[in-house]
């Protein structure tokens, strides 16, 4: 496995970028795997298997990361309602999004606008 994530990483450096592109200007879109292994000019199954080996999740946990991270910049630096920032990322359900923040972050999107919006005041 070692081997393979050298191999992977130094073959696949370019196709890995423009998923990774692709993955970041859409993110807010509902992207299919089939658009973003296109975007590397790989099969989905060959794709799948190489964006895993080589940054150690999916392509769609890498979705999901990015969008709960730009969900943590909105919820601070915005007074923009949780809701519509579900719906601004990508998510397409308030409920989903909020599960999935908790279970990443640790708290509600509410609790983590709470805490730490009230620190940046400072």
């Amino acid at each position: 496995m070692v081997d393979d994530f050298h191999d992977y990483r130094k073959k696949y450096k370019s196709q890995i970028k423009d998923a990774v592109h692709f993955i970041r200007k859409n993110y807010v879109t509902k992207i299919k795997l089939k658009q973003i292994s296109k975007s590397a000019a790989l099969s989905m199954f060959h794709f799948s298997r190489i964006f895993k080996t080589v940054t150690r999740m999916t392509p769609f946990e890498y979705v999901t990361r990015r969008r709960i991270a730009r969900a943590k910049e909105l919820l601070l630096m915005t007074d923009v309602p949780i809701t519509e920032i579900s719906f601004d990322i990508g998510f397409e359900s308030m409920t989903t999004f909020s599960n999935l923040f908790k279970k990443r972050v640790g708290m509600s999107p509410s609790e983590f606008r709470k805490r730490y919006k009230k620190r940046r005041k400072i």
